[in-house]
C-alpha cells in the first residue's frame, strides 16, 4: 500500500492526499483526515459545475502547510482547461483541520456557477484502512441538520464507541448528497475566497474545539519557531545536507504527540501514515538519535513510557509487569482481543535503560533518575521473570499468535515472518533469542548498576554488574560465527545460530558487549558487496534466500539501522568504517524527494542503479527514527561522546571520506551549559577550532583513529 504523497500533521491531527492533492473515494491508499486514529474524511474532492479540479502545482517546502493551486483539467462549457483556479492553504492545529480557498476566473467569460467541494466520513480505524482487519464494519453515522453555515456528524460504534465532527465555514453554503454547495457569481479575473475548519472529539459530551484560523496559524508558526530555535544549530559546507538537516527537524517536530499531563511528556510518532502513534521502540530511538539537537524530548518519552507501562499479566495484548509497550492506539479496533499488539515487543524494555542514560550523560539530570526509580526496578524484574524464557540469560521470545496476527517477530525486524530466516529461507525454531536484545539488555545492565549504585542500592548495582558480565561471556561465545567474521543474528530453540547476515549484530556496537578483535573482524565484514550498497547497509545479505531489494526488512536500506551501526562503529574508534556508511546514507538523502528521508529506501547497489537510489512506495514519510537519523550520523562523524556526570565531553571529528570537509556546531546543550565548536577537514587531519564553552565542565578533543 503506496504512501500517500502529501501528508501534514500536528499532535493529534494528520491528514494525507493524493498526487492530485485531494482524497478520492474508494482508494485503496491511506488517504483521508485523521483524528486520534480514526479517518473522519475519506473524500474530499473540489468541483465547478461538477466538473473536478486537481492539483498543477504544490510546495511542501514547508513541514507543517500545504500549498496547492488545482485546476480544472476538462472543458467545463466555455472553459477550457486550466481556466478556474484553486488555490488551497492547508495546514493543522492541535485543535483540527483549516482549510483557506480562493477561487480565480482566468477566463473571459463569466463563471456563475456552482462551487462544490464533495465531503464524505466513513470513521474508520486506522486498522481498517490499512487492511490488517479486513472486515469493514458498519457505521451507521446521524446527521444533525446543518446550519446555514456549520455541519455535525456524529458516530457511535460498538461497545459505546463516539466520534463527533464538526465543519464551519465563513460562508453560507447548502448541503446535499454529501457535498458542500457554494453559488458563485465571477467575471473575468474575478475571485472570492472562503475557509473552512474541521474539529472532533472522541467520547464525552463536551463541545467540540474547532481551530480559528487566523489564530490557530499564529501560533502554529510560533510553535515551528519556537522549535527550530531550542535545537543545537548545525551548519555544513554542504547546501543539500543543511537542507537535510532543517527538513527532518522540522519533521520530528511535526511527528511530536503530547503525553496527557499538561505537556510534561510526550513521544516521536513512528511515522505518518501508518504509525501515527506512540511505539516504543521506535520513539526511544528516534530520542537517542536526536540528543545532540534535543535531549529534553528524550525525557519526555521516558516519561510517557514510564506511565504506560506494564502493570499486569494480559496475554493477549502481551502485558506483563515491567514490560515497556510496543504501540499505544486509540482507535475503536485498538482493544486487544482485536488489536493484540500493544506490548509485543522485548527491545523497548532494555532500551528504555539505554535511552535514560544516554539522556544523563548529556544533561547531568541525576535527579530524573530518582523519578525513573520505580520504571527501572520493574523492567529489570521482566527481564528475569518474563524476557529470559529459559534462564539461560538471553532475552527470546516465542510465536505467542503462531502468525495469525501478523506479528511473528518480537524485535524491529517484525514486519513478516520471513524477516528472520535462516540463510536457506527456513524460520528458526522458538524461542529466538535475537542478537541485538542481548546488546541492549547487556548495556541496560551497565546502566542499572550506574543508576542504583546513585540511588544506593547497592544489592541491586552489584547484581546487575554480575549479569552483565556473565551475559557478555556468553554472548561472545554463543553468537560469533567464525565462517562468516560476523555476530549471527539470533540463537535459536536449539541454541543454535540463525545463519543469516545482517545488520541487526551492529547494533550491540552501542555499548560494550562484544570482544575489541570481533568488532574489527565484523567493521570489515560489513562493507563486502552482499551488504553494503554503496548508499547504505542492506539489512539483510543478498546471499540469503529471503533477500529482496524491495522488501520491507529483507534487504532494504533502512537510515535509521545504518545510523545506529555507524555511531557504534564511531564509538568504537573504527571512524572510516563509520564515514563510509555516513556519506552513503548523506548522498541517497540528497536525491530523494523534498530532502525527506523516508523509512527504508531499496537495497540494489549504486552500480545496479547508476547511481541513483530506488525509493520504496510503502516506506512512511516522514517517519521518526529515519527523520533522526542525519544526526547520529553526524554525530558519529563528529565524534561526541558526552559525560556530564563526570563534567566532560569528548570530541573526535573525522570528515574524511564523507561529503562534508567543515561543520559549525553552535548552541550544544550539555549538562547544564552550552558550547560551539567547527570542525574541518584539513590536509593533515580534522581540525577543531572556535570553541567555545559555556558551562563547569571540560571538553577533551582527540584525535580520530581513521
Amino acid at each position: 500500500m503506496k504512501s500517500p504523497p502529501y501528508v501534514l500533521k500536528e499532535d493529534r491531527w494528520f491528514a494525507c492526499f493524493d498526487e492530485s492533492g485531494v482524497i478520492s473515494p474508494g482508494s485503496e491508499g491511506l488517504e483521508g483526515i485523521y483524528f486520534r486514529d480514526i479517518r473522519l474524511v475519506d473524500r474530499l474532492e473540489y468541483r465547478f459545475e461538477g466538473i473536478r479540479l486537481s492539483a498543477a502545482y504544490s510546495d511542501i517546502s514547508l513541514s507543517h502547510r500545504l500549498f496547492q493551486r488545482l485546476v480544472n483539467e476538462s472543458f467545463i462549457s466555455d472553459f477550457s482547461p486550466g481556466s478556474l483556479e484553486l488555490v488551497l492553504t492547508r495546514f493543522m492545529s492541535e485543535r483540527g483541520y483549516v482549510e483557506e480557498l480562493e477561487l480565480i476566473n482566468h477566463s473571459e467569460n463569466r463563471a456563475d456557477g456552482n462551487f462544490e467541494i464533495d465531503l464524505h466520513l466513513d470513521f474508520a480505524d486506522l486498522m481498517e484502512v490499512r487492511q490488517m482487519h479486513r472486515d469493514k464494519w458498519d457505521r451507521p453515522c446521524q446527521f444533525s441538520r446543518p446550519t446555514r453555515r456549520s455541519l455535525k456528524i456524529d458516530y457511535e460504534g460498538k461497545d459505546g464507541f463516539q466520534v463527533h465532527f464538526l465543519l464551519e465555514c465563513n460562508r453560507d453554503f447548502s448541503f446535499a448528497d454529501d457535498r458542500l454547495i457554494f453559488p458563485v457569481a465571477l467575471g473575468p479575473d474575478e475571485s472570492t475566497s472562503l475557509s473552512l475548519v474541521m474539529g472532533a472529539s472522541i467520547q464525552g459530551d463536551e463541545p467540540i474545539p474547532l481551530p480559528d484560523p487566523i489564530q490557530d496559524k499564529k501560533i502554529l508558526e510560533n510553535s515551528v519557531e519556537d522549535f527550530r530555535s531550542s535545537l543545537t544549530r548545525i551548519e555544513t559546507d554542504h547546501e543539500d545536507i543543511n537542507q537535510i538537516l532543517r527538513r527532518c527537524a522540522d519533521d520530528l517536530r511535526l511527528l511530536w504527540l503530547w503525553g496527557d499531563d499538561e505537556k510534561t511528556s510526550g513521544c516521536i510518532a513512528a511515522g505518518i501514515p501508518h504509525f501515527v502513534a506512540l511505539f516504543g521502540r521506535d520513539s526511544l530511538i528516534a530520542a537517542f538519535e536526536f540528543m545532540m539537537m534535543k535531549p529534553e524530548l528524550a525525557k519526555f518519552n521516558l516519561r510517557e513510557l514510564a506511565r504506560l507501562q506494564g502493570k499486569k499479566f494480559v496475554e493477549m495484548s502481551e502485558e506483563e509487569p515491567g514490560k515497556i509497550l510496543h504501540e499505544w492506539r486509540t482507535g475503536e479496533r485498538s482493544h486487544p482481543d482485536i488489536y493484540p499488539y500493544t506490548y509485543a515487543t522485548l527491545d523497548a524494555s532494555p532500551l528504555f535503560c539505554m535511552l535514560l542514560s544516554e539522556y544523563v550523560n548529556w544533561t547531568g539530570d541525576v535527579e530524573f533518575i530518582r523519578e525513573m526509580e520505580p520504571a527501572l526496578r520493574g523492567i529489570l524484574t521482566w527481564c528475569v521473570r518474563y524476557g529470559d524464557l529459559d534462564d539461560d540469560g538471553f532475552l527470546e521470545y516465542l510465536d505467542l499468535k503462531l502468525g495469525s496476527l501478523g506479528l511473528v517477530h518480537r524485535g524491529w525486524k517484525d514486519g513478516e515472518p520471513a524477516a528472520v530466516t535462516n540463510g536457506n529461507g527456513e524460520l528458526p525454531k522458538f524461542p529466538i533469542a535475537m542478537v541485538e536484545f542481548q546488546g541492549y539488555y547487556h548495556d541496560a545492565l551497565i546502566a542499572c548498576t550506574d543508576f542504583f549504585r546513585f540511588l544506593g542500592d547497592e544489592e541491586v548495582a552489584n547484581d546487575c554488574e554480575k549479569k552483565a558480565k556473565a551475559l557478555k561471556e556468553k554472548f561472545n561465545e554463543a553468537f560469533w560465527w567464525p565462517e562468516e567474521r560476523i555476530f549471527a543474528e539470533a540463537i535459536d530453540g536449539d541454541k543454535k545460530i540463525v545463519d543469516a547476515v545482517s545488520t541487526n549484530p551492529g547494533h550491540c556496537l552501542l555499548g560494550d558487549i562484544m570482544e575489541k578483535e570481533k568488532i574489527e573482524l565484523m567493521a570489515a565484514r560489513f562493507f563486502e558487496e552482499d551488504v553494503f550498497t554503496g548508499f547504505g547497509l542492506r539489512c539483510l545479505s543478498l546471499h540469503s534466500r529471503a533477500y529482496s531489494p524491495f522488501r520491507y526488512q529483507r534487504g532494504a536500506v533502512w537510515p535509521h539501522d545504518n545510523a545506529l551501526v555507524a555511531f557504534g562503529l564511531s564509538r568504537h574508534g573504527f571512524t572510516k568504517e563509520a564515514n563510509r556508511i555516513a556519506g552513503g546514507i548523506l548522498e541517497a538523502a540528497t536525491q530523494l524527494e523534498n530532502h525527506r528521508l523516508p523509512e527504508l529506501f531499496s537495497g540494489l547497489s549504486r552500480e545496479e542503479t547508476h547511481g541513483r537510489v530506488v525509493p520504496i512506495g510503502i516506506a512512511c514519510k516522514p517517519q521518526g527514527w529515519a527523520a533522526a537519523s542525519p544526526f547520529l550520523l553526524l554525530r558519529a562523524i563528529l565524534g561526541v561522546f558526552p559525560d556530564a556526570r563526570n563534567h566532560r565531553i569528548i570530541l573526535r571529528p573525522d570528515l574524511e571520506g564523507t561529503p562534508l570537509t567543515s561543520i559549525r556546531v553552535t548552541g550544544l546543550k550539555f549538562a547544564g551549559g552550552s558550547l560551539d565548536f567547527s570542525a574541518t577537514l584539513t590536509a593533515d587531519g580534522t581540525r577543531v577550532d572556535g570553541l567555545e564553552k559555556r558551562g563547569d565542565f571540560e571538553v577533551v578533543v582527540e584525535r580520530a583513529n581513521g
